[in-house]
């Protein structure tokens, strides 16, 4: 990803790129059921509570931490560009615009037929069941329970 440093790092591509990048490994996108899912660290849900707008207004608070050290660094234009662009990032309109390009994102998208598809694995509250061998494993986000 590009730093915000430069101005090819200030685009709304890049910016989403950013969030899947930073926060890929919770959030997928159900493209036939036009829905996020988010991982709540046992399992994969709805995102009904607009989780993933919440990840992506605190990763426009991450870009100005990011960008305070860089102000000795840069041009005032550059900065204060810079400065207008994540401001910008945190609007409604450009949260939406993100959240429309992140199933774009490599990872982020996958079908219904993925989800639960080990039918020898129970996921629980205190971790994922083997039906084979009754081992109890750690839950784990890639197994799209």
């Amino acid at each position: 990803v590009a730093s915000l440093e430069h101005s090819e790092g200030r685009t709304e591509n890049e910016f989403a790129t950013r969030v899947a990048i930073k926060h890929g490994s919770k959030i997928r996108h159900v493209a036939s059921w036009k829905r996020f899912l988010v991982y709540d660290g046992q399992r994969w849900q709805n995102d009904a509570g607009s989780m993933v707008a919440a990840i992506c207004r605190s990763e426009v608070r991450e870009a100005f931490r990011e960008l305070d050290p860089l102000a000795d660094e840069m041009s005032e234009r550059d900065f204060n560009d810079a400065v207008k662009f994540v401001r910008s990032m945190g609007t409604a309109r450009d949260i939406d615009a993100t959240m429309r390009l992140l199933p774009s994102d490599h990872g982020i998208t996958i079908s219904p037929d993925q989800l639960d598809r080990f039918k020898a694995l129970l996921n629980t509250q205190t971790g994922v069941v083997d039906l084979r061998d009754g081992t109890l494993h750690d839950h784990d986000p890639k197994l799209l329970l």
